[in-house]
This record gives structure tokens, C-alpha cells and sequence, in this order.
């Protein structure tokens, strides 16, 4: 494919994406959040290293 085929597609999607998460994240408030903390555990259920009640367990002591 033609790169300038495709780039046109790619920044409407960009677009759309910037304005759906405008649309559903615009009443969420959050005091702090760790996407690397998140991924990391989210890997450790996957991996099996820990279940997912200790995952769970870990989310809600961070929570409060």
C-alpha cells in the first residue's frame, strides 16, 4: 500500500480515538494512577505468578 493511502485513515482515527476518550474519560476523576504498576501486575496474573484475588486484593489497598 501507498504510505499516503494509508496516513490520511490513520490520523481520522487518531482523531476519532482523541474524541471518544474526551467523551467517556471527561467525568473521571482520578487523585493518581500508575499505568506501570497496572501493566506489571496485570502481566504477573497472566504469567500466573499471582492470582487474581491477590491482584484484586493489591487494587483495592492502592485505591485507598
Amino acid at each position: 500500500m501507498d504510505p499516503n493511502t494509508v496516513l490520511p485513515w490513520l490520523v481520522e482515527a487518531a482523531e476519532q480515538l482523541k474524541r471518544l476518550s474526551a467523551y467517556f474519560l471527561c467525568n473521571m476523576h482520578v487523585n493518581q494512577l500508575h499505568l506501570d504498576e497496572l501493566y506489571a501486575m496485570l502481566r504477573e496474573v497472566q504469567s500466573g505468578e499471582i492470582s487474581e484475588d491477590e491482584a484484586i486484593k493489591r487494587l483495592e489497598r492502592s485505591s485507598s
